[in-house]
């Protein structure tokens, strides 16, 4: 590495056991910066060889559970008029590394906020969003806080945020045992400074990503008690807070919450936009447009506010176009689904919105025509998004359609998943011969081979195969690429199906919901005793939503009994509500009308939403023509009462 003789940018970098990341986080920045600052606390591996290799100043100090000291101590040692700070498992792209050096001539400028996205699995929130990296070297800027350090906003001043991102890439395992300890010295430091609101502001994300919300909830009241409103983290805190009590039911709360921020911060379009999902949660509808409507004047908050990329965009459509298809308005609902594609044409979410739309309402049109107009199919990518969407909606035959089409136009490349779809499409069309054809052209060397296995031994549960399915069974077991836990729920779901009997388990989220596809794919093949042998497992989920398109399909069945059965072991009151008045409508639409009333009417209650309100005025308006109809018979009826009865049966029948 050259010296330059004005030594203006030193990278510091705190290290431990860290050979295998360093050489990758100082590949596009060490040409960048005027000196390499590193400050090991202890390494056994090759992390200190690798650093003078790079023509770094190696200098070591004893870990003594105190992260802002070796910050500081790196500090002390560096020379340069400007300090940045990487973590040995975080990387710059070659972009941005070069970008740093015009930063350094702004005199206006005391210290630059970089964004940190962290790539680790099952978080719910990211461990820092926005973060001071890079700053002046000057001797009052110094780290506090045992962990999660930080320079006060109190102390530096003049802070920019610029669109540089770091990308932290931790290893799993040693993430996870870094993590527990820097929760175990952030309780300490909470212990010693209880109103430190960014302590407070920290825990409360790193117990979100643990998933104790409410715990989360807790410590997020806490921070905004001692908060000020100029710290950079404010709005972010405000936005988790009202974030956790939404997705925890305390939804007026949520909104105080929300209003309280807003009064600070009126541009923070992710607050607004929270504030519109509450109003559409509780059913103030009109509240919720105006939220999401502002969301779209607002765009995106100023760049100094985390934010959730779309609030200010097609999310805000798609949001409104949400709350018409659940007023029923299909029309207002299908042009704001349209509008917001119109405005990010590169995404494919308003497409697939639209496309259960359409399966919903088919006086809207076609489905494939519909979103033809949208995708077009001179690509590949168009066409195979709109195979994938047909998928979904069970249009296995029309998918098959396009199939073909693109397979004439297709190369070589993409042979592969063309098969894949195909074997699906035929399993689910009962031709599980031509199915398994498809599906033994994938090679093994494929990047999704397992995926195929699996699809495989589905076709022989669905036609009864279950000596071909045992036999695949043995083959996942050997595989590599397959998580553990989904080989031992398919070795137990084998069981199930094959009559035997077993302890069902509790299962993570993604367990549950292949249990609930496979429900579903049963119910569609009209496999019903399958399906309830499943049944009695997924009853164990705390996820009740999936019950919901379960219900639809046996109502399609007209399985009354079995959507009784699942109603009754239905704990969330909102669910609740949600599923009877789908299956409900299902059963009217296909003109069930006495049992869509006695499934509205299970446990009756007041508390019905759109879908319940709709259902009620139609089964009083055919009750109304029942009535007219005997009176019409009336031999007392003058000739002007039958002309008025007559014409408000015609009027009824239009209102239906």
């Amino acid at each position: 590495m050259l010296q330059r003789r004005d030594n203006l940018l030193s990278l510091c970098i705190i290290t431990k056991n860290e050979e295998k990341k360093l050489p990758l986080c100082l590949k596009n920045i060490k040409d960048v910066v005027d000196e390499i600052v590193i400050v090991d606390t202890g390494s056994t591996d090759k992390t200190v060889k690798v650093a003078k290799q790079a023509g770094a100043k190696v200098y070591f100090k004893k870990w003594d559970n105190d992260f802002s000291e070796i910050r500081n101590y790196a500090i002390e040692k560096a020379s340069g008029k400007w300090i940045l700070f990487l973590d040995a498992d975080e990387t710059l792209s070659i972009d941005d590394s070069r970008k740093i050096k015009g930063l350094l001539n702004n005199p206006l400028v005391e210290g630059y906020l970089f964004y940190i996205r962290t790539q680790i699995e099952n978080h719910l929130s990211t461990s820092v969003t926005q973060s001071l990296r890079l700053f002046r070297n000057r001797k009052e800027y110094r780290y506090q806080n045992l962990v999660y350090e930080r320079i006060p906003e109190e102390i530096i001043t003049n802070i920019k945020d610029v669109e540089i991102t770091i990308i932290h890439q931790p290893d799993p395992d040693k993430y996870l045992q870094r993590q527990r300890m820097k929760i175990e010295l952030l309780k300490k430091d909470i212990k010693l400074n209880p109103t430190d609101s960014y302590l407070r502001y920290t825990y409360g994300i790193e117990l979100l990503n643990n998933n104790q919300i409410e715990e989360a909830i807790k410590q997020f009241q806490e921070a905004v008690k001692y908060v000020k409103h100029y710290h950079l983290y404010t709005p972010h805190l405000y936005k988790l807070l009202t974030w956790s009590l939404y997705i925890t039911g305390k939804l007026e709360l949520g909104i105080e919450i929300a209003n309280k921020g807003l009064k600070y911060f009126p541009f923070y379009t992710d607050l607004v936009f929270l504030r519109g999902k509450i109003y559409q949660k509780l059913h103030k509808f009109s509240e919720a447009i105006d939220d999401f409507k502002r969301c779209h004047q607002l765009g995106d908050p100023p760049s100094s506010m985390v934010s959730e990329p779309g609030v200010g965009g097609y999310k805000a459509l798609l949001a409104i176009g949400e709350i018409h298809e659940e007023l029923l308005n299909a029309e207002k609902a299908l042009d704001y689904y349209s509008q917001a594609f119109h405005s990010e044409p590169s995404l494919t979410e308003p497409l697939y919105l639209i496309g259960t739309l359409v399966k919903k309402y088919p006086q809207l049109g076609v489905i494939d025509k519909i979103l033809l107009k949208y995708l077009g199919q001179s690509e590949h990518n168009q066409l195979m998004t709109l195979i994938d969407i047909l998928c979904l909606e069970k249009e296995y035959q029309k998918a098959l359609y396009y199939i073909n089409i693109l397979e004439a136009k297709a190369n070589q490349n993409i042979m592969e998943d063309i098969a894949f779809v195909k074997g699906i499409c035929y399993m689910m069309l009962e031709r599980p011969l031509i199915a398994e054809k498809y599906f033994s052209t994938i090679p093994k060397e494929h990047s999704y081979y397992e995926q195929v296995l699996l699809k495989r031994i589905q076709n022989y549960w669905f036609h009864n195969k279950w000596d071909l399915a045992e036999n695949l069974l043995k083959q996942i077991l050997n595989s590599n690429n397959l998580n553990q836990k989904i080989k031992e729920l398919y070795l137990d779901l084998h069981s199930l199906l094959t009559g035997k009997k077993i302890t069902l388990n509790n299962l993570e989220i993604e367990g549950y919901q292949i249990i609930a596809r496979l429900i579903e794919n049963m119910l569609f093949l009209k496999q019903i005793d399958k399906a309830t042998v499943l049944m009695e497992w997924l009853y164990k989920s705390s996820d009740e939503n999936l019950w919901i398109s379960i219900g639809e399909l046996l109502a399609t069945l007209k399985e009354i009994s079995l959507i009784k059965k699942i109603y009754s072991q239905l704990n969330n009151k909102e669910v609740k509500v949600s599923f009877k008045e789908k299956v409900a409508m299902v059963l009217l639409k296909d003109g069930h009308n006495i049992e869509a009333e006695d499934i509205l009417k299970l446990e009756s209650s007041s508390n019905f939403g759109v879908e319940g309100h709709y259902l009620q005025n139609k089964f009083l308006l055919k009750k109304i023509s029942t009535l007219i109809n005997s009176a019409l018979q009336s031999e007392k009826l003058t000739d002007e009462g039958q002309i008025k009865l007559y014409q408000l049966r015609e009027s009824i029948k239009n209102e239906n």
